[in-house]
């Protein structure tokens, strides 16, 4: 009956790459130099340089972590993109030792397109 699709799949216009920021990860960002707040990342969000989501939903009492918020950034191609957003991740004290996000990002391919 269908064999194939008749219609070819988009090439993505950006890429969008983020990291989930837990209290427990952030617990001493008020006490840091360097570390961002809440508020400080959504000073950023807002003059553009991240993408911020804040979270509003708590978990129970028996799961580990409690999601603060979500942080990403966009660029063209993954390779930049990743690089963004390791920059940035280190700028505002979320990549750290108990944190290391290069070690998240690793994960991310070359795609085809790039």
């Amino acid at each position: 009956m269908w064999d194939k699709p008749s219609v070819r799949p988009l090439e993505p216009r950006c890429q969008l790459i983020g990291v989930m920021c837990t209290t427990t990860a952030q617990a001493k960002a008020p006490s840091r130099p360097g570390i961002a707040t809440l508020e400080i990342l959504a000073e950023a969000h807002e003059k553009g340089e991240i993408i911020l989501f804040p979270m509003e939903y708590k978990l129970k009492e028996n799961e580990p972590l409690d999601l603060l918020c979500q942080v990403a950034v966009k660029g063209k191609f993954v390779n930049e993109t990743k690089k963004k957003l390791l920059a940035i991740c280190r700028k505002y004290g979320i990549d750290n030792q108990q944190y290391p996000v290069e070690r998240f990002l690793s994960p991310f391919l070359k795609l085809s397109w790039e």
